[in-house]
């Protein structure tokens, strides 16, 4: 039936065919492949949009942040010269209440 010549063909010709259907994309996988790198770059564009939001408002939270910061430190330095100068000024005049006391009431002696 089949000689060695005609089986020989037929097997070029089975491994050609299954060789070749095997190699070549068809154009729907390539259209498949297409929209599932869309859906990737879609999602990674969505992802990226949303990381920069979320930047952009810690960015403007974080500005003011340190804005308010540096309003707490100049009433924080204030306060504190306002408190040195009372300390300051709270022990003049009890030094000079205790020396006038003295003055005037030497009998009387002060504890300490």
């Amino acid at each position: 039936m089949f000689n060695n010549k005609n089986l020989l063909l037929l097997t070029i010709a089975i491994l050609i065919t299954t060789g070749c259907s095997s190699k070549k994309e068809s154009v729907g996988n390539k259209m498949m492949e297409s929209a599932n790198l869309e859906k990737k770059d879609l999602t990674t564009k969505k992802e990226l949009a949303k990381k920069w939001k979320k930047g952009s408002k810690l960015l403007t939270k974080g500005e003011k942040q340190v804005e308010d910061g540096e309003d707490y430190v100049k009433k924080g330095e204030k306060l504190i010269d306002k408190g040195k100068d009372n300390i300051s000024e709270g022990k003049d005049l009890i030094k000079d209440s205790e020396k006038e006391f003295k003055l005037k009431f030497p009998d009387i002696k002060l504890s300490k």
